[in-house]
């Protein structure tokens, strides 16, 4: 059995995913409110505001460098840990041929691992597809007023 497309369904709706460096409002909205960073079109790894991994994605390059949850990344290059500083290496590396470097620390543990990315930051878009009907637009839409015979009690 093939597997199947996890986006033909958001593609037979008129839309697709696109992918840039520039953050999405409303994950980065998300973030921010949660505390959880969402590096998984990336790196493959998602990491708190302390900079600890959350989870890491089966295959990814942080998995096959031996990145797990409960790691934490104090330094990132030269620079301790923030999600600008990391945000900032994964641009960097895509106009770089070093390797993005993450210190990082588990117990009394440190390592060193670089990490050969140079595809930047990949923060995902959804994007109209050009000459197909917007079925998630009219999916989306506010339905019609009631009639006005119907009687409606206002929700709680």
């Amino acid at each position: 059995m093939a597997a199947s497309d996890p986006l033909a369904g958001l593609r037979g709706a008129g839309w697709d995913i696109a992918y840039d460096d520039t953050p999405n409002p409303f994950a980065e909205r998300v973030q921010q409110d949660n505390g959880t960073f969402n590096f998984s079109s990336t790196l493959g790894v998602w990491i708190d505001r302390e900079g600890t991994i959350q989870d890491v994605a089966s295959g990814s390059i942080a998995a096959r460098h031996g990145m797990a949850s409960g790691w934490r990344i104090v330094g990132i290059d030269d620079h301790a840990w923030s999600v600008a500083s990391l945000r900032s290496a994964l641009r960097d590396g895509e106009s770089s041929r070093m390797p993005v470097k993450l210190r990082l620390a588990y117990a009394d543990v440190t390592r060193t691992v670089e990490l050969d990315w140079h595809s930047g930051l990949r923060e995902p878009h959804l994007r109209r597809l050009a000459g197909t009907p917007d079925v998630l637009q009219k999916l989306l839409a506010p339905r019609r007023s009631p009639s006005p015979h119907t009687t409606q009690e206002p929700l709680p």
